[in-house]
């Protein structure tokens, strides 16, 4: 944990309320008194524990918590609202057939398997000689509006400047949430 006034990308931006509330900025856009943490959970424990100041009707717990939805939040709809512009513009791919080719000609990198999906279908549609990130944070409803579906249980990303965008995204919200 360290104040900087500098802008990283391995590193979040916290910033210190007049009221002594910690508030998440993963834009880097706010003004104001901030702490630069990296993106593991202790590391904004620690933070909370040594800088939030606690009222008579909120706990540090509870800080905590209130905390970590905020971040978890805004990261998935950073996510969501990527995964929506690479649908669009032809770069986001779902079914399995589709998928599997993708992955198994390189044209992607990244895979997007649902946290309740069948495992095995994992084994089967994941290429063994190509080297992958596996991204597993949400659900088949979570990734199925996305595509206006109700159920989605895998889909990638093709290579390009939106799928590295998305890899750093997926890589800070697994930080938080590990």
């Amino acid at each position: 944990m360290n104040k900087e006034t500098c802008e990283t990308e391995d590193r979040l931006k916290l910033i210190l309320t007049e009221n002594g509330e910690l508030i998440p900025d993963i834009y880097n856009k706010l003004p104001g008194k901030c702490y630069w943490v990296r993106f593991h959970r202790e590391d904004i424990e620690n933070i909370i524990e040594k800088k939030a100041s606690v009222s008579p009707t909120h706990s540090k717990a509870t800080m905590f918590q209130t905390l970590f939805l905020n971040i978890e939040k805004q990261f998935k709809k950073n996510i969501f609202l990527k995964l929506s512009l690479a649908r669009k513009s032809g770069n986001l791919i779902f079914g399995f057939e589709k998928v599997k080719m993708a992955l198994k000609s390189g044209d992607s990198n990244i895979l997007f398997h649902a946290n309740n999906g069948s495992s095995k279908e994992l084994k089967r549609i994941k290429p063994r000689s190509v080297k992958l990130i596996l991204v597993t944070l949400f659900s088949s409803s979570e990734l199925g509006k996305v595509f206006n579906r109700d159920n989605v249980a895998h889909s990638c990303v093709l290579k390009g400047g939106l799928a590295k965008s998305l890899i750093l995204d997926v890589k800070k919200l697994e930080g938080i949430q590990n």
